[in-house]
């Protein structure tokens, strides 16, 4: 199967755009959401929400070499809200292969990684199990959000922003 990171890394900021697009006003206040875009970068961050899932940067270096003064906007954005730990996603196999050396070169350290699965647009195999999963309706947004918000330790007050995520295009929930 022929894949392209870049159609990975696209999707995965459409993702984050809507997130953030689901933000209502005001949970985006009481978290100190924020969303910067610049070149093809997006950055979201949150001084109150101190997971990467939320503090993370996206996109950089896909269509183009980002610029010293992009990567330096960067860490100055997360600073001067207070956030100390955040993720700059670098797909070395798409776009532009020099991104991880620049930023290495701007004193940034690689750090964990993250992890993405990828599989064709054929069926998928038949599980060996009795569980079934299934999409869930509105009537269910509120459980996920709670699952969803203690499963990857976000603060409760996240659980309003991604019972939104329920029903969105594109999202299967």
């Amino acid at each position: 199967m022929e894949y392209r990171v870049n159609t990975s890394e696209t999707i995965e900021r459409q993702a984050l755009e809507d997130l953030h697009a689901a933000l209502p006003t005001s949970i985006s206040t009481a978290l100190g959401v924020r969303r910067i875009e610049f070149g093809d970068a997006l950055v979201s961050l949150s001084p109150v929400e101190p997971s990467i899932l939320i503090n993370r940067t996206i996109g950089l270096g896909l269509d183009r070499a980002p610029t010293p003064v992009e990567i330096a906007t960067i860490r100055t954005a997360y600073a001067d809200v207070g956030v100390d730990e955040y993720f700059v996603h670098v797909a070395e196999d798409a776009g532009y292969p020099a991104v991880a050396a620049m930023l290495r070169a701007s004193a940034w350290v690689p750090d964990r990684g993250w992890m993405k699965f990828v599989r064709g647009n054929e069926p998928a195999p038949t599980p060996a199990s009795d569980l079934s999963v299934r999409a869930i309706s509105a009537e269910h947004a509120a459980d996920f959000a709670r699952i969803a918000t203690q499963g990857f330790d976000l603060v409760e007050r996240t659980q309003d922003w991604l019972g939104r995520l329920v029903g969105l295009r594109n999202w299967h929930v």
